[in-house]
C-alpha cells in the first residue's frame, strides 16, 4: 500500500503548509503552499520516493540519493536568474520524501497553452525561445545542463516571460550519466526530447539541451511533438534514426530562416547544431523583436484568469528582457592560461566561511580539515574558500611548482569540478599542465591527471569533438606514465567509449567496451562501480540495434 500521499494543510519542516496540488508527474508532484515563517506563498516539489513492494523506503541522510539531491539542490541555487524560479529551502519530509521549496510562479507552461489555444505565433515562439536561450547561455556558461528540457517544464507568466522550470531535477533523480533505459524499456525523464546521443547512453551535455530546445520550438511552432510513439524506447529510436517531419509542411507561415534554425537544433550528430545558446538566441531576435502585445488566455491556476502578454518590443531582446547575459568565454574565446605576469589561478572569494577575517591566523592543517569536512557535506564553495586561504598561505614561500603547491592546487581543481566551476577548472588544469611540462624532467602522474581532468571539463561543457580528441591525446601520455591495466587508464577509455557511443560511432564505442570489460575483469576487484557503468553502455548499445544500425 502506498502511503506517501500528502494532503491539504499537512506541515513539511513545521514550516512550509500544503495548500493546493498543482500538478503531477513522473518525478513527483508540486503543491501550492504558504511558508509559516516567513508570511509568504510558494511552491513545494515533493519527488516520487522509491518503494518497495509499494511502500515507501526509508532514506538514510547517507543515501547516494539524497547526497546527490542535496548536492544538486545547492549548485542549483546558485543560478540566479530571473527566469529560473529561486530556489529557497531542500530537504526530506516523512524520512522517505525528497523535497524542494521553490519561488511560486503563476502562469502556464508551453504544452498546456499548445492544447488549449494551439500554434504560437512565429514572434511568440520566437520570444519564448529567446528567452529560454538566455537562461541556458548563463546556465550551460557555468556548467549546468537542464537535461530535461520540454514545453512542461518551461511556463510562460502574465508579463510574458517565461520560467524554465526543473533544473537539475533529472541529475539529482537520475545521477550523471544521464537518461536510462530500464529493463523494460522505459526510459527515465521524458523520451519525446531526449537527444540521440542521451539515447545511445551518453551524458548530457549543453547541446543535449540544444535540441531539446529545437524539441520545443518545433511543438509550439508546429502543434505538436516532432516525434510520437507509444512505447518509450519506440520515441528514443525515432530520435535516433528519423527525420521530423519538415516544420515548412506543417505550417507554411513560418519563415525559411526560422525552418532552418530548428532543423538545425534537431541535427542527430551534437556537432552539427549551433554552438551554443547565445548563437541561438542572435538567430531568435529578429522575430522576436517583432512581438507585439498579444493576449492568450487559458484557465487560471488560481481563482480568476491570468493574462500572458508579449511586452511591445518582444519578451526576447538581448540586452533588454535578458539580463545575466555576461558569460564566460567559452574555451575557444578564452586564452589558454592567463599572462605569465600573473600568479597561477585560483577561486576569488569575496569572505570567509568562517566568519573571520582572511588576515586572522589559522592552522593550514586546520583550514585543510576544515574543507574537507565542508566538502563531504556538500558545502563545496565554503570548502574552495578554505583551500584557496590555504594555498594563497604556501604559494608565495613555495612557488607554483613546488609538489605542495601543486597537491593543493590539484584538490582545488578536483572540487572546482566537482561543484561544476568547469571554465576555472579547465584553466587551472591547462595552466597547472604547462608549469608541470616546463620544470618537471618527463611526464608523471600530475601531468596525466590535469590533461584528463581538462579533458572531463570540455566533455561536461558540450565540447565533444575537442574532449574526443583530448581525452585520446591524454591517453597516449598515460600510457607513458602507468601501467596499461591501470585505474587511471581504464576510466579514461570509458570516457572515450562514452564519447564515442554519443558522436556517430556507436559500432566503434561498442568494440572499444568490450575490450575494456574483458581489461577491467582482469585488473578491477569484483565490485568496482566501472563494471556495472561498461555493462550499461553494453547493454544501451546492443539494444538499439534492432532498429538502428550500428553505423548511424
Amino acid at each position: 500500500m502506498r502511503d506517501y500521499r500528502m494532503t491539504p494543510g499537512e506541515l513539511i519542516d513545521g514550516r512550509y503548509e500544503l495548500a493546493e496540488l498543482l500538478g503531477r508527474g513522473g518525478m513527483g508532484e508540486v503543491w501550492a503552499a504558504y511558508d509559516q515563517r516567513l508570511d509568504r506563498s510558494v511552491a513545494v516539489k515533493l519527488l516520487t520516493p522509491p518503494t518497495v513492494s509499494g511502500v515507501p523506503r526509508q532514506l538514510d541522510p547517507q543515501d547516494p540519493a539524497v547526497i546527490r539531491f542535496t548536492r544538486e539542490a545547492r549548485l542549483m541555487a546558485k543560478l540566479e536568474h530571473p527566469y529560473v524560479p529561486v530556489i529557497h529551502d531542500a530537504g526530506t519530509h516523512r524520512a522517505s520524501r525528497l523535497y524542494l521549496v521553490m519561488q511560486r510562479v503563476y502562469g502556464h507552461t508551453l504544452d498546456r497553452l499548445v492544447l488549449q489555444r494551439g500554434r504560437f505565433p512565429v514572434e511568440w515562439a520566437a520570444a519564448v525561445g529567446a528567452q529560454v536561450c538566455s537562461v541556458l547561455e548563463q546556465a550551460h556558461g557555468r556548467g549546468f545542463v537542464h537535461r530535461d528540457l520540454t514545453p512542461r517544464n518551461v511556463m510562460l507568466t502574465a508579463d510574458g516571460t517565461v520560467r524554465v522550470l526543473d533544473f537539475g531535477i533529472a541529475t539529482a533523480l537520475q545521477g550523471p550519466d544521464g537518461p536510462r533505459l530500464t529493463g523494460a524499456g522505459t526510459v527515465a525523464g521524458t523520451p519525446g526530447f531526449i537527444s540521440p546521443e542521451q539515447g545511445k547512453g551518453q551524458a548530457a551535455t549543453p547541446l543535449s539541451d540544444l535540441y531539446a530546445l529545437g524539441c520545443v520550438l518545433y511543438e509550439i511552432l508546429g502543434g505538436r511533438p516532432p516525434f510520437t510513439a507509444h512505447e518509450p524506447l519506440a520515441l528514443v529510436v525515432q530520435h535516433i534514426v528519423d527525420d521530423p517531419v519538415p516544420l515548412d509542411r506543417l505550417r507554411g507561415d513560418v519563415p525559411a530562416e526560422l525552418c532552418d534554425l530548428v532543423s538545425r537544433l534537431l541535427a542527430k550528430r551534437p556537432e552539427e547544431r549551433l554552438a551554443n545558446a547565445a548563437e541561438v538566441r542572435d538567430v531568435l531576435a529578429p522575430w522576436a523583436e517583432q512581438a507585439v502585445p498579444r493576449t492568450i488566455r487559458a484557465a487560471a491556476p488560481r481563482p480568476g484568469s491570468v493574462t500572458a502578454r508579449v511586452p511591445q518590443g518582444g519578451a526576447g531582446l538581448p540586452g533588454r528582457l535578458f539580463p545575466g547575459q555576461e558569460h564566460r568565454p567559452s574555451p575557444e574565446q578564452a586564452p589558454a592560461s592567463p599572462p605569465a605576469a600573473q600568479s597561477p589561478s585560483r577561486p576569488r572569494r569575496s569572505s570567509s566561511p568562517s566568519g573571520t577575517g582572511s588576515s586572522t591566523p589559522v592552522d593550514p592543517g586546520d583550514l585543510r580539515e576544515r574543507a574537507r569536512r565542508l566538502a563531504a557535506e556538500g558545502r563545496l564553495s565554503q570548502a574552495l574558500e578554505l583551500l584557496s586561504r590555504d594555498l594563497d598561505a604556501v604559494l608565495p614561500r613555495f612557488g607554483p611548482a613546488d609538489p605542495e603547491v601543486v597537491s593543493r592546487r590539484l584538490g582545488i581543481l578536483r572540487l572546482q569540478f566537482e561543484a561544476q566551476e568547469l571554465h576555472a577548472a579547465r584553466d587551472g588544469c591547462l595552466e597547472l599542465a604547462d608549469i608541470l611540462a616546463s620544470t618537471r624532467p618527463a611526464p608523471d602522474a600530475d601531468l596525466a591527471v590535469c590533461r584528463v581532468m581538462a579533458a572531463r571539463c570540455l566533455g561536461r561543457l558540450g565540447h565533444n569533438s575537442d574532449a574526443l580528441r583530448e581525452f585520446r591525446s591524454a591517453l597516449d601520455l598515460q600510457k607513458t606514465v602507468f601501467p596499461l591495466l591501470h585505474p587511471e587508464i581504464l576510466g579514461t577509455r570509458r570516457e572515450i567509449a562514452t564519447l564515442l557511443a554519443g558522436s556517430g560511432a556507436p559500432g566503434e564505442a561498442l568494440d572499444a567496451l568490450r575490450s575494456l570489460a574483458d581489461d577491467q575483469r582482469t585488473a578491477l576487484p569484483p565490485d568496482d562501480p566501472a563494471h556495472a557503468e561498461v555493462e550499461r553502455l553494453v547493454n544501451r548499445l546492443t539494444r538499439l540495434p534492432r532498429a538502428v544500425p550500428l553505423t548511424q
